[in-house]
Parts: structure tokens; sequence; C-alpha cells
């Protein structure tokens, strides 16, 4: 697979929210129950503690095992760490007000738990003398991008939760702004005989993004 993956870096609090708020993910206002509705921590037993596993279990990047055996020991409490540092949240790994919010947020969105970045696979290119299409398949439904420049791409780290990487040159956009796990982009106004360094960008409908590896191709 020709791909790396970049999740942003945690920052703490109560910016997580705002994070998981710009994924569409708002704070229901409906009056519905909670998916929990009361801190945990290690020692606790009982359904609740059997929900906080089921729900951290969607992910095996969170949870690897997903026990669900309704009492809170150290491999829920290493989970509940990884939920929170994934959601930048202070990996105290207690469920307290916060790391609470976070969770029923999540579980009352469209989207659910879902911190693992897309897999994105060969990019393809047909060039003319002024354009190029980029076509290349990915694992889910994901939004794309293609980045290219005629010097080489440079990346910088996401500095947010849930957040793109930063990467240099021009930017075309998939026009149709449907999250498919097929993508077609092309490329217009290009200079003919000329060498262009090029990456795609896969996000999907959580914010997890995939970038492909650095990689040239010319016109005609």
């Amino acid at each position: 697979m020709n791909s790396y993956k970049m999740m942003s870096k945690v920052s703490f609090g109560i910016l997580s929210l705002l994070a998981l708020i710009a994924l569409g993910a708002p704070l229901s206002t409906h009056a519905q129950q909670p998916y929990l509705s009361n801190s945990l921590s290690f020692g606790s037993t009982g359904t609740s503690v059997t929900k906080l596993q089921t729900f951290l279990a969607a992910d095996q990047h969170v949870y690897p095992l997903g026990l669900t055996t309704g009492y809170y020991g150290a491999l829920t409490e290493q989970a509940v760490k990884q939920f929170q540092l994934y959601y930048g949240i202070d990996p105290v790994g207690n469920v307290g007000p916060i790391t609470l919010a976070a969770i029923n947020n999540v579980a009352a969105s469209a989207h659910p738990l879902d911190v693992t970045s897309p897999s994105a696979y060969k990019v393809s290119t047909n060039a003319t003398s002024n354009s190029v299409t980029l076509n290349w398949p990915t694992g889910e439904n994901t939004y794309s991008k293609v980045f290219y420049a005629q010097s080489p791409i440079l990346t910088t780290e996401a500095n947010a939760n849930f957040t793109a990487p930063g990467i240099s040159g021009s930017v075309v956009t998939d026009t149709t702004s449907i999250a498919t796990p097929s993508h077609n982009i092309t490329i217009g106004g290009l200079l003919s005989r000329t060498t262009y360094y090029y990456v795609t960008e896969s996000s999907d409908n959580a914010g997890n993004t995939t970038i492909s590896l650095p990689a040239t191709l010319t016109t005609l």
C-alpha cells in the first residue's frame, strides 16, 4: 500500500468536543437518553461498564481484545486512555465528565467510533500534453484531493484533532463532494513535457486522513 497515515496530535480538555462538532457530530439537542449516564473508573462494575466496553471495542485500535466483562480493569482503563488520546482528552484512564460527554457525542452522532485511517491503494495516471487524470481506490468511502507542484511536495504534521496534514502545492478537490471508494480527479492547465510532483489525500467521514507517498508524472 503506497500510503502513510497521519492523525493529528492531541490537544487537551474541552477542545476535543469542538473537534467532534467540526466533524459533523454536534452535541445532541434531542431529549434522548445518553449512551452512558454516569462516570466510571477502575474497579467499577455493572451494565454501564459493559456498555463502555462494547463502545470501545467498536475499534480494535482502541480496545484490541474487546472483552465485555462488566468489570473496569486494567484493559478497560488502557482502552479508555487510548480513546482519550485519539480524541484529545487528558489520558487519565477514568471516564469523567469530559470523556463521558465525548463518548455520548460520538455514540449519538451519525459516525460511530472511528480512529482508523482509510486504506488508499495504487494511483494510476493518464496524462496528455496539458492535463492528467488520476485514479485510485480506497478501502472505505472517502473524500479526495490531489496536491501537485513542479517542485517536491512538502508535508507537515497536523496540529489539531482530526485535521488533515499540511501539504504544499496547488490542490484540486473532487468536485462531487461525495464520499466514495473510487476516486477520479483531473488536473488541467499543465505545461507540456513537464514533470510534476503530486500526492493524493483521502479522508473518511470521521476525519481520519491518509496521504499517498509523493510521486511524479510527466505530461506529453
